[in-house]
């Protein structure tokens, strides 16, 4: 995971809170921050699978139910994948 500086959209223009860039990443926008209308955050947040593991990972060990169920159906679909190999 890493943070990006970017360059402002231009006046009016609408931008995709996230956008994919292949199969491989994920860029998420950081929301305007600090005090002031023109005020824009020129950073994003690019995240990769192992980021989105890792972060799945912490929530499971602090037992969040949503996070442990996904850890469940991930095992669930590996055993039925290689049951119908």
């Amino acid at each position: 995971m890493r943070l990006v500086r970017r360059t402002p959209p231009d006046h009016g223009q609408e931008v995709d809170r996230y956008s994919t860039h292949g199969e491989e990443q994920l860029q998420a926008i950081i929301e305007k921050f600090g005090t002031g209308i023109s005020n824009f955050n020129m950073f994003l947040v690019e995240i990769d699978w192992d980021d989105v593991e890792t972060i799945i990972q912490e929530f499971a060990n602090a037992e969040n139910p949503g996070a442990l169920r996904l850890q469940k159906a991930i095992k669930l679909l590996a055993a039925v994948e290689e049951s119908v190999k």
